[in-house]
Order: C-alpha cells, then structure tokens, then sequence
C-alpha cells in the first residue's frame, strides 16, 4: 500500500499505530486478558478402552498370565510396550490370527480434544505472567518475556502446557507491530565506473595500491629486560586451593534464588611438590630458548611462585612473555614495498549492487565512488563523509572496502578513509582514521597497536600522510 502525507514518515508511523490500536482495541507490545480469552487449542489423550472375556476365555486367560491385563481385562504397561515393540505372543494356536487379535485389542489411542481459555483462565495467565515479571502491571511485554520466548522457555502452569506453542504464537503476534516501511527512502547503492576512470581517483588509487611485507627487528636483551620487568610486576600467585560454598536456595514464583551462607578456603597441601615440565612448556607456546627463559624467571625472583600454582604461573608466564614480544615486534617494525605487487581495483571493490536506507546507513555522495556511501555510525561517519563531500578542496575520497587489508603481526588492519585534496597547486592526500575518540587509551590495546603498523606501513608508501582525528574540522584546521 502506498500513503502520501503531508508530516514526516516517523510522526505518520506513530500516528498510524496510535490509530489502529485506537480502531481494534489492540495494544502493540501489551498483554490483556482478551489477548487469550477464547484462544482455542488441542489436548491429547489417551482414551482406554478395557478387554472383555466374551467369547474370548482362552486370550483373556493367556493375557492374564502374560501380565498383559488386568483383573478387570484393563490392558497394562507390559501390553503398552510389548505392542509398540511387537513382540506380543498368544496362544499358539491363535498364532495365525495374531495380527487381528492385537488389532482388536489394541485397548489405547490418542485422541484430540478441542479447548478453550475462559475469561477467568485468561486471567489467571495475566496474573501469572505479572507475579513472574513478564509483564508490567498495564500489561506491557518485558525482557524477560522475550528472552524466554526467544529461548523456547515460556513458564506456563502445568495446566497450559501442552498449548505452549499456541501462547507463544499469540504472544509473538501481539508484541509485533504493524511494519510501515518507507520506501522512498531506500536505495540502490552502485560503483560509479565513470568516476574509477577520472583522474582523480588515479592520483589518489596510485597512492594506496602498494603492497608491502614487514619484517621485525626485536632485540634480545630489550625482549628479556621487558619481560623481566612485567614478571616483577606481576600479582603474586596465590596457593591451589579448593572453595567450598554453601547457600540457601528460595522457591519463589518470581523464580529460583539463593543466599550464600558461607565459604570456606581449603589449600591444597602437598607431601610431595610436583613441578611440571615448566621449560619445554614454556618453549612450546613462546618458542624461546630454554637459557633465556632460565634467565628472564632467575633475574625476575618469581620463581618461588611456580610452587603455589605450577599451571597459573606458566600461563601467567606465557602471557606476559607473548605480549612483551608483540610489543616489541610493533615497535619495530619496518615496512617494505613488494616489488610488482599492487592491490588490484577488482580484489578491492565490489561491484555488485547493495540494497541500503537513507534514514539508516546510507548517505548521498558526489566526490567518490558510489553514488551512496554506506556508513556504520551515524555520530562518526555519515557526519564526517557529508562534510568531505562538501568541501570545495576534497577532490576525491573513499571509504575503504573490507578487502583491503594490511597485514600486521597481530592480524589484519582495515583503515577508514582515503582523501585527495587540491587547494590551487597544492595536493594532499590523507588516510585518515575515524574512531570517535583521539585519546589512546579509549582505543583497545591491539587496535592501537595495529593503527601504528599501519601508519608505518603508509610511511612507506611515501607522499600519504595518516591521520587520527574525530571530527573533519581539526582535520581542516590542521592543514
């Protein structure tokens, strides 16, 4: 259905909810009373149906001392699995007949039996979902409910049971509301070819297609001078031991709780201190000499504290020796450029058309590549691609792809963008790196690390400079 309004399309959508909840009586994302009255579902049952002795003496007297049935001719568990198994035996003289005596005395079927929920069985569901804080006390659908529906973990009293997929259906069905979709606002998102031909984006793509290698140059007695420090700064290794902790568990409707009433802390004592392989485990995850890990754990004085916990002091160990090499492989490392070796246009750019929405996660452009630049954030990107498209001076400008990557020791790394400017006779080309934050430590530890390798990866390149910023305009002022 198409609408034409004349109100913007989020006030039309409200607007257009608030009316048809007006109009029907339903309440979107709400629990009533009438969202279950009268909901029909089926039962089974199992309908028995006993075993007469007429004109039957001589099975009924066989299936007696069998154990198949009772007394009264009432058919037992013994019969109920004997027949499932087919392995019921009768007299032998009515072997031949066997197949129309278990027809006929199959004594149980399941049956279907049609229900509904009552207005008082409808609120007892209301109240039951608010005592387990399902929903509000208006009725409104909580978290806790659609975790559970999500979960397949409905709590129904046992009485509703076998009608769970019935509730969760209408559940589901009352929490959703009606989707009213924009379409004027959705795009086709295409590579502009006519612009990968213009010079412009020649001069910028000429300055980014290099690949590179790197190499590390660590050295040995900096590798064991910093791993030494972090050992020594390294919390002391507490003692094996075992945690015994007993509580009070509390039965609630709202659910189950408990209470810790007390924890006791036994250390594990041993007659004989066993050390494991500590050397060659170490060398296995590390891959360093045995004689300089001897000497990193001898200069340390942290020693002792392989005795507490062998196993908690190896990793511990491994840990800070991994992360002081990479550290250290980071700080220099050396970027070289790969002789014949570019990053092609067709490994980088995808072709294909994308599906994207105006009001989410997609911004008209004119001095890049794509007639829209899709973007992940709406504070950081889309502002910062708007106002490279406005600026007279950007040339040319692009939002990495995924597929280009630079390699770095501790993986791959994704810059963000990539600018040319020209202001009269001067050119300018940048990779800039938006993260919504300029202080180092916001960034994650690896993130920061990766951001170094790749500014010295573009260093390499020569006539590109990388920048950090999170907003256009230091940028511009800084030029």
């Amino acid at each position: 259905m198409h609408v034409m309004a004349n109100e913007s399309f989020s006030e039309f959508a409200s607007n257009l909810q608030k009316e048809i909840e007006t109009e029907t009586g339903t309440k979107f994302g709400v629990l009533q009373i009438n969202t279950f009255s009268s909901m029909l579902y089926y039962e089974k049952k199992e309908i028995e149906k006993p075993i007469f002795k007429s004109g039957a003496n001589v099975i009924i007297a066989d299936f007696k001392k069998k154990g198949y049935i009772d007394s009264n001719g009432n058919v037992m568990e013994k019969m109920k699995q004997d027949v499932q198994m087919n392995k019921v035996e009768v007299p032998k003289e009515l072997e031949p007949c066997k197949n129309e005596i278990i027809e006929s005395i199959n004594n149980s079927r399941q049956v279907k039996e049609e229900k509904s929920i009552s207005y008082d069985d409808a609120a007892e569901i209301i109240e039951h979902f608010k005592n387990i804080g399902y929903i509000s006390p208006e009725g409104k659908i909580k978290n806790t409910l659609k975790n559970d529906l999500k979960n397949k973990t409905l709590n129904l009293s046992q009485r509703f049971k076998c009608a769970e997929e019935r509730f969760e259906n209408i559940i589901k069905k009352a929490e959703t509301k009606p989707l009213i979709r924009d379409e004027s606002k959705e795009v086709i998102v295409k590579l502009d070819k006519q612009k990968m031909l213009s010079p412009e984006f020649k001069e910028l793509w000429d300055k980014i297609k290099q690949k590179t290698t790197y190499r590390v140059d660590v050295s040995s007695d900096k590798f064991k001078e910093t791993c030494i420090n972090k050992l020594k700064d390294m919390e002391s290794i507490p003692k094996s031991h075992i945690l015994s902790q007993s509580a009070v568990t509390h039965i609630e409707n709202s659910g189950v709780s408990h209470t810790v009433k007390r924890i006791d802390k036994i250390d594990i004592k041993y007659s004989q201190t066993y050390i494991p392989e500590i050397f060659s485990l170490i060398r296995e995850e590390c891959d360093i000499l045995i004689n300089i890990t001897k000497e990193i754990l001898i200069k340390s004085g942290r020693l002792r504290d392989s005795l507490n916990n062998p196993q908690m002091f190896i990793n511990s160990f491994i840990k800070i020796v991994n992360g002081a090499f990479a550290e250290l492989e980071i700080s220099g490392i050396k970027y070289t450029k790969i002789a014949g070796k570019e990053y092609s246009i067709q490994e980088v750019f995808d072709d294909s058309e994308l599906l994207a929405n105006l009001d989410k996660n997609a911004a008209p452009v004119e001095n890049s590549i794509y007639n829209y630049l899709i973007y992940d954030s709406k504070t950081v990107e889309k502002p910062f691609a708007l106002a490279l498209d406005n600026d007279p001076d950007v040339k040319m400008f692009l939002k990495f792809p995924k597929n280009f990557k630079i390699r770095t020791p501790i993986g791959n790394y994704n810059p963000d963008w990539a600018v040319y400017f020209k202001d009269g006779m001067k050119k300018l080309y940048l990779v800039i790196e938006t993260k919504g934050i300029t202080s180092e430590p916001s960034l994650r530890k690896s993130e920061k690390q990766k951001i170094d390798c790749a500014k010295q990866h573009f260093k390499t390149l020569g006539n590109i400079e990388f920048k950090e910023t999170d907003s256009y305009l230091k940028i511009k002022s800084a030029m």
